[in-house]
C-alpha cells in the first residue's frame, strides 16, 4: 500500500517542484522592470509599484496566494513522500522504476495536450483557480504587455520540459538501484559458492 501511495504521489511531486523552480528560476533578465517587479512581489521582496492598476494588484494579489498555497501542497506532499520512502518496503527498484515510469506518463500526456490546447486549457484553468473576473484585464494592460499568453505557453513548456527531466532522472535512479541490487546478490551468490 506504501508503494503505490509512493508511487502515485511521484508525478505530483515532480510537477509541483517543476513549476516552483521555473517559475523562479526563468530567465527574466530581458524583460522590463515592471515585470522583475512582479517576480519579486511574488517572492515577497517587494511590493508592487505605481505602474499597475488597482485590477492588475488585486490580481496579483489572488496569483500571489495561489503560489502561496500551492507552495503548502507541495511541502506537506513532499513530507509524506520523505516518510513514505524511508519506509518503503522491499523491491525499492521496482518502486521506484514505477514511479519515474508513471510521471514519464503524465508528464508526455500534459505536454501533448498543452501543445495542442495551450489556450482554452489556460482559460480553463483562470476560471477554476480564481473565484473573481479580476483576471479578465481590458486591452493595453501593463500586465497584458510584459506577460503576454506566449509568455505563459513558453512558461508551460519549459516547466513540464524541466518534469520530463525529472520523470528520466527517477527511471534512471531505480536502473541502477536495479543493477547495483543484482551485482551485489551475484557476487554473494559467488561468495556462497566458494565458501561451500
Amino acid at each position: 500500500m506504501k508503494n503505490k501511495l509512493l508511487i502515485i504521489l511521484t508525478p505530483f511531486i515532480i510537477l509541483l517542484l517543476s513549476f516552483k523552480l521555473t517559475l523562479f528560476e526563468i530567465n527574466y533578465s530581458s524583460k522590463s522592470p515592471d515585470a522583475k517587479n512582479v517576480i519579486d512581489y511574488l517572492k515577497n521582496k517587494a511590493q508592487l509599484n505605481d505602474n499597475f492598476s488597482e485590477r492588475e494588484k488585486l490580481h496579483l494579489k489572488d496569483v500571489k496566494s495561489i503560489i502561496n498555497k500551492i507552495s503548502l501542497i507541495f511541502y506537506f506532499l513532499l513530507t509524506i513522500y520523505g516518510l513514505l520512502l524511508f519506509n518503503i518496503k522491499p523491491n525499492i527498484q521496482k518502486t521506484v522504476l514505477k514511479a519515474g515510469k508513471l510521471s514519464l506518463f503524465v508528464i508526455v500526456g500534459l505536454l501533448i495536450l498543452i501543445v495542442a490546447f495551450f489556450k482554452p486549457i489556460f482559460i480553463s484553468m483562470h476560471y477554476i483557480l480564481f473565484r473573481n473576473n479580476l483576471w479578465l484585464l481590458p486591452k493595453g494592460s501593463l500586465l497584458l504587455d510584459i506577460y503576454p499568453l506566449s509568455f505563459f505557453h513558453k512558461f508551460a513548456i519549459l516547466f513540464l520540459i524541466q518534469a520530463f527531466l525529472l520523470s528520466l532522472a527517477i527511471i534512471l535512479i531505480g536502473s541502477l538501484i536495479k543493477r547495483f541490487l543484482k551485482e551485489n546478490a551475484s557476487k554473494n551468490a559467488r561468495g556462497e559458492g566458494g565458501a561451500k
